[in-house]
């Protein structure tokens, strides 16, 4: 809450409108959870006072993605009213939509993968699971919301069942894949113009950023009396800007919430 205020605050200050300063705070104030949680790991440093605090606001950083989601479709909607009109909107459309999921996952969800996992079919296993995920986002996108959303509800949905851990074990050996599709998709997304552009400015925009982000979280690590090793840890493992940004810029931009511009040099990609 705390970096997204800051970044909030210096679009608004850059002359970006209410509405574009939230969705910009909202987005970049977010942390990477696939490399954060992927290089803990790696080290073994999960187990750590660090590691437990990265994990624990890299956690609610995840739950925050659903509100994010709702409130730029919100916008991109079209709907009128002020901001605080908008964001009371999207907190109300992400209760409804956690009540579904709940309402879903209990009813739906198990029969399901009880049948799917009688056949001890893997492949049915994944294409079932699959099946979720896109039949999720696809009535998302029905209700006027975004496919992105539609797949992390899904997600909780798979994880409210009790085959949650059998499901991400199948997965798994898929995530280093996937990951690396995504990121491969957006380095080949990025328009090497607005660094030609303005240089100086991107430069002193990520240095703000992350040097800012890492501030903020380095004083809030000693506010809830973390070591200095441990808060200048978390600080920098959570200061760069998460992969989120790209799907909820992206989203912005593509709804006409973002000015191709402005879309580009926060997310460089093609206008």
């Amino acid at each position: 809450m705390a970096t997204s205020a800051m970044i909030f605050g210096a679009a608004l200050l850059s002359g970006q409108s209410s509405d574009t300063s939230v969705i910009i705070g909202a987005s970049l104030a977010l942390s990477s959870t696939a490399i954060v949680l992927e290089l803990l790991s790696a080290e073994r440093r999960l187990a750590t006072t660090a590691g437990r605090a990265s994990f624990s606001v890299l956690l609610a950083q995840d739950l925050a993605v659903v509100p994010i989601l709702v409130f730029v479709s919100v916008l991109g909607a079209g709907s009128g009213g002020s901001v605080v009109t908008h964001i009371s909107s999207a907190i109300l459309k992400a209760v409804v939509a956690v009540a579904f999921l709940i309402l879903i996952g209990r009813l739906l969800m198990r029969p399901l993968f009880q049948m799917v996992a009688g056949t001890h079919s893997t492949e049915l296993f994944v294409a079932a699971t699959l099946f979720v995920i896109v039949g999720a986002g696809l009535a998302a996108h029905q209700a006027g919301l975004s496919m992105a959303l539609g797949a992390f509800v899904a997600g909780l949905m798979l994880a409210e069942t009790e085959y949650g851990k059998a499901i991400e074990a199948t997965v798994e050996p898929f995530k280093g894949l996937l990951l690396g599709i995504f990121f491969f998709t957006v380095g080949m997304a990025i328009d090497f113009r607005v660094f030609m552009r303005e240089p100086v400015w991107l430069l002193a925009a990520v240095i703000s950023i992350l040097a800012g982000k890492a501030i903020v979280l380095i004083i809030l690590g000693r506010i809830f009396r973390l070591s200095w090793p441990a808060a200048m840890e978390i600080g920098f493992l959570l200061g760069p800007v998460g992969e989120f940004a790209f799907v909820s810029i992206g989203m912005a931009a593509a709804a006409g919430l973002i000015e191709p511009r402005v879309s580009s040099f926060v997310v460089p990609s093609p206008p």
